[in-house]
């Protein structure tokens, strides 16, 4: 049976990863919902476009914090396991 070869570094740098990408994540949607409500305010001045419009950035805005929370979550996971390896394997490695 073979080894099974967990590289720290790795989870550290995935870890790292997800919290970068959760942040750019939230920023981004930030700016578009921005733009959005900025065209729903001054370029679609009534009808059923702008009601949908309306309504779509609405719900969109219910995103907000999720995918932060969703990578934050990832990230946890990474240094999580990379902690519990190192408990079964008492820190021989």
């Amino acid at each position: 049976m073979g080894n099974l070869i967990v590289s720290d570094s790795e989870y550290n740098a995935l870890n790292q990863h997800y919290q970068n990408f959760g942040a750019l994540a939230e920023q981004q949607l930030d700016t578009y919902f921005s733009i959005m409500q900025k065209v729903c305010a001054s370029a679609i001045p009534s009808g059923a476009v702008y009601q949908n419009l309306v309504s779509f950035v609405s719900e969109g805005q219910k995103l907000r914090g999720q995918i932060s929370d969703i990578t934050k979550t990832a990230a946890a996971d990474c240094q999580n396991y990379i902690t519990k390896i190192d408990e079964k394997d008492q820190y021989l490695y």
